[in-house]
């Protein structure tokens, strides 16, 4: 069993589907993204570094002073948080520095990552919604019992370097130490090659988006 530990919430994020208690992400309608956690300082969200002598920067951390960009050309993108809104695919994986990636889950809904199938699930609820729901052993179990009848698709592949990843906003900058730590989740892969595939589950109007190990 692990447990993980938001702010002052305690999640269980690795039992029977009977006792799982998932926490749910919603990001003001931005793309949820997954990052290593080597690469995620290396995201700069819609920052870009500050023009020299700018008195007020948005973000000033040790590698430098950031202003938020906030022009959003996504057809002519200057900023990371601008390459992540302008694929229209339901996976897109962008480049971060050299060596370096980071994949764009295309939804403005509601996300969560379920470890005991390695799987991020979407759903089509607003936020407010969700903050009286709770049926995630509902939900978990009608995945367990349907899991063989789903029909999965490729999408991308993947090289897991160090085995945490990170899924947060990715209007972030993966830098700024004032990022709340109940709007950033850390999970384990074992490090190796992966195979993202995708399906639906039309019965609770769910997106998956699962990690098989290649």
């Amino acid at each position: 069993m692990k447990v993980a530990f938001w702010s002052s919430k305690c999640y269980l994020v690795s039992m029977s589907s009977a006792q799982v208690y998932l926490p749910w992400f919603w990001f003001y309608k931005c793309p949820p993204m997954i990052i290593p956690s080597e690469y995620k300082t290396d995201w700069w969200g819609y920052y870009l570094p500050s023009a020299p002598g700018e008195e007020f920067p948005d973000l000033e951390i040790p590698s430098g002073n950031f202003t938020i960009c906030d022009d959003f050309d996504f057809d002519n993108p200057k900023t990371d948080y601008d390459r992540a809104c302008a694929p229209f695919y339901k996976t897109t994986l962008l480049k971060v520095k050299e060596k370096g990636w980071a994949l764009i889950i295309d939804t403005p809904h509601v996300i969560a990552y379920w470890d005991a199938k390695q799987t991020l699930i979407v759903k089509n609820w607003v936020f407010d919604e969700l903050q009286v729901k709770a049926h995630n052993s509902a939900i978990l179990d009608a995945l367990e019992n349907n899991w063989d009848t789903l029909q999965w698709q490729n999408q991308e592949v993947l090289e897991v370097p160090g085995g945490e990843l990170c899924l947060m906003n990715s209007c972030e900058h993966g830098a700024d130490p004032a990022i709340p730590k109940e709007n950033l989740l850390y999970f384990q892969l074992e490090p190796g090659k992966y195979q993202l595939q995708h399906a639906s589950f039309a019965p609770l109007d769910l997106e998956l988006f699962y990690f098989e190990r290649i």
